[in-house]
C-alpha cells in the first residue's frame, strides 16, 4: 500500500464540544486532556478526525478519506475509522494552520 499524499488525508485525531475542537494524537490522549483541563465530557458521537483541508470529519467519513488515500488498506472490514488504524500517519498540524 502507498500513501498518496497529493489526495485528500487525515491529519489527526478531533474531538468536537460545543463548537470547539481539541486536537490529538489519538483520542483516548484528548479525552484524558479535556477531562482534566475542561472538565468535559467526550461523547463518542463528537469524536472524528482533521483532514488535510481542515476539516472536521466523522469517522465513517475518516475512513473513505484514509482509503482513498492509502492510510489503511482499502480492504479494511471495519464500519470507521481509529486512529490506531491509519498505517501512515502523519499528524502534521502544520499543514493545516
Amino acid at each position: 500500500m502507498k500513501f498518496n499524499s497529493k489526495k485528500h488525508y487525515i491529519i489527526c485525531s478531533a474531538i468536537k464540544i460545543n463548537n470547539r475542537l481539541y486536537l490529538g494524537n489519538n483520542h483516548g490522549d484528548i479525552i484524558q486532556n479535556i477531562n482534566f483541563k475542561e472538565g468535559e465530557k467526550a461523547y463518542s458521537d463528537t469524536q472524528g478526525f482533521i483532514d488535510n483541508c481542515g476539516k472536521f470529519v466523522n469517522r465513517v467519513e475518516a475512513l473513505k478519506i484514509a482509503k482513498d488515500c492509502g492510510q489503511v488498506s482499502k480492504n479494511f472490514k471495519e464500519d470507521e475509522l481509529c486512529s490506531e488504524h491509519i498505517e501512515n500517519k502523519l499528524w502534521l498540524l502544520k499543514d493545516i494552520f
